[in-house]
């Protein structure tokens, strides 16, 4: 297959089985919110109808004048098994920047749980500072001595590399990074492949709990190894970038909970529990120029998040409790 003249800017995402609803929603919102350029999704299994009709016999799905969608199978992990899609991050990225979009400046990747709610511009004018990258929820403040970084130096020591200090930890759901500054992808790469090679994790697991604490998130712990690891400038925004508190449009994270095609709205209000705001907005963004429910399965979903906020209005209680 090759490369066209793909603009400025692409952005990759990785789906399965029912996580193409998550493309749709993100596809969406970055319509709305003025995104020109290409959509990579990479993806394993059988493509969804949807996909399939909106792709015919082309190449490359035109979905606005501006917007186009190209699906491409994902390959084997270097070990030539079959990993989990979140492990597969740095290489995708590789295969995207190399293969399918050699003439893009920028290259974001997003979880397709994510929608944005800010322009677009504003994505274009934070990447030219650096590599973009989101504080986690978990060990937000993360100090430059933290106990799991003497481990992560560790492994970027037989790696070969130094290591930078710095603070905080940041979220592997979502990266904008310039092709010169690609070098962040190799060394992420390079130390996901050591990292399942020293292991004897499973890498086709997301979570890796029998293993060590510093490890467990595997691409996001690596990812945060390979910005110390490398020299290449990045540029923070807060974990409220992502929707947790204190709001901030700009994009909403639904990490929290079942995904918001799985889950149960009402059940989990009873339980104190109603959607937060990326739940809401993911429905916001399922309407728009791409479609994956049909009509009245949307029409049920917004009733039921609709009715989980009321019930939330008397029954609440902390997300420490869930």
């Amino acid at each position: 297959m090759s490369a066209t003249n793909d603009g400025s800017s692409v952005v990759c995402v990785l789906a399965e089985r029912s996580y193409f609803h998550g493309v749709v929603a993100l596809t969406n919102s970055l319509i709305s919110k003025g995104f020109s350029g290409q959509i990579l999704v990479g993806y394993r299994g059988f493509l969804p109808h949807w996909a399939m009709t909106l792709q015919g016999q082309a190449a490359l799905a035109q979905i606005t004048n501006d917007v186009t969608m190209r699906f491409v199978p994902v390959g084997p992990a270097p070990d030539g098994s079959e990993w989990n899609l979140s492990n597969m991050k740095p290489y995708f990225l590789r295969q995207a920047a190399t293969q399918y979009c050699p003439n893009a400046d920028a290259i974001f990747y997003f979880d397709v749980d994510i929608v944005i709610e800010c322009a677009w511009s504003h994505y274009m004018r934070w990447v030219k500072h650096g590599v973009v990258v989101v504080q986690d929820m978990a060990e937000t403040a993360m100090p430059a001595n933290h106990a799991y970084r003497n481990e992560w130096r560790a492994l970027a020591t037989r790696a070969g590399y130094s290591c930078r200090d710095f603070g905080g930890y940041f979220n592997g759901g979502f990266l904008g990074i310039l092709r010169e500054n690609l070098a962040l992808r190799d060394i992420w790469a390079e130390l996901i492949t050591l990292f399942a090679t020293e292991s004897s994790i499973d890498m086709a697991r997301m979570l890796a709990n029998e293993g060590r604490p510093e490890f467990v998130r595997m691409d996001q712990d690596l990812l945060n190894v390979a910005l110390m690891a490398s020299r290449v400038p990045f540029s923070v925004l807060g974990r409220e970038a992502m929707g947790c508190f204190p709001k901030q449009d700009i994009m909403y994270h639904a990490m929290i909970f079942a995904k918001p095609w799985q889950r149960n709205y009402i059940l989990d209000a009873l339980k104190g529990l109603p959607p937060d705001i990326a739940h809401q907005g993911f429905w916001r963004h399922t309407y728009g120029p791409v479609q994956s429910f049909p009509a009245s399965t949307l029409r049920r979903k917004r009733l039921a998040v609709r009715i989980a906020r009321w019930i939330g209005l008397v029954r609440r209680r902390a997300v420490a409790d869930w």
